[in-house]
């Protein structure tokens, strides 16, 4: 028996979170970047933990929500998920950012996926070699209304049903490759939300990925300066980011 087979759950929610199962709320806002600060301003009764992964739990709104810090990459975000189990978690709303393939995706939109190409190598050793990982068509519906109004509010499209491809290395992004992803109807690029969807599952619990576009990587590179309107659509997506999704978590309560 290998080491991590002989650990309780407990042992890992410890060693992976910092703090007991019951300090993870039923709705978990799943972050790839650390914005636990710009979460905590709307949050009450807040309780601060850390281990592998670091995050906080607080009340909004009348509802329980944990926001976890689950970092970048494919293996970060999918072992985020799966280390989850055992805790009372059953609804995840993920968040993150994509390169924008379909012509009618622009810098600053929102993106709301319906599933997910796997192109990374985390989903196979959880039983998804190829083919897609899917969103929770439930919680995505529950979330149009909400989603449009922000959006409106924002003066920037929404995108739903759209369709992701997640990838290991973002310089393997040339232009035949992303001209093939592109003749296969995928919407956008990232580097997560295969993942995210494989852990969901497996973990059994329901799943939603918002994304806004920060780059067009078949138009320009992702390193080149962006013209000043794209800059401040784009500061403005990302502001809007940790209300959104608490008001998303309280939409599917």
């Amino acid at each position: 028996m290998s080491y991590a087979s002989s650990l309780k759950p407990t042992d890992i929610i410890w060693h992976c979170f910092g703090c007991s199962p019951e300090y993870i709320s039923s709705k978990v806002i799943l972050s790839r970047n650390d914005r636990l600060s710009e979460y905590e301003l709307f949050l009450t009764n807040v309780n601060r933990f850390s281990g592998v992964w670091k995050g906080i739990s607080g009340s909004y709104n009348g509802a329980r929500v944990t926001v976890l810090v689950s970092g970048k990459t494919s293996s970060n975000a999918g072992d985020c998920v799966v280390a989850l189990k055992g805790t009372p978690c059953n609804s995840i709303f993920a968040e993150g950012t994509f390169g924008a393939i379909n012509d009618s995706v622009a810098i600053g939109d929102f993106v709301l996926l319906d599933k997910a190409l796997i192109g990374e190598g985390f989903s196979k050793y959880f039983g998804k070699k190829s083919g897609y990982s899917s969103a929770n068509k439930k919680i995505s519906e529950k979330s149009l209304a909400l989603l449009l109004g922000y959006c409106g509010g924002l003066s920037v499209k929404f995108h739903q049903n759209a369709v992701s491809f997640t990838i290991d290395s973002f310089l393997a992004e040339d232009d035949d490759f992303l001209q093939s992803l592109k003749q296969k109807g995928v919407d956008v690029i990232d580097m997560e939300s295969s993942a995210v969807f494989t852990a969901a599952k497996h973990i059994g619990a329901d799943c939603s990925f918002l994304g806004w576009c920060t780059d067009r990587p078949m138009d320009t590179s992702f390193y080149s300066k962006k013209q000043e309107k794209y800059e401040q659509t784009k500061k403005r997506a990302h502001a809007s980011i940790p209300k959104i999704m608490l008001d998303l978590v309280v939409t599917n309560e």
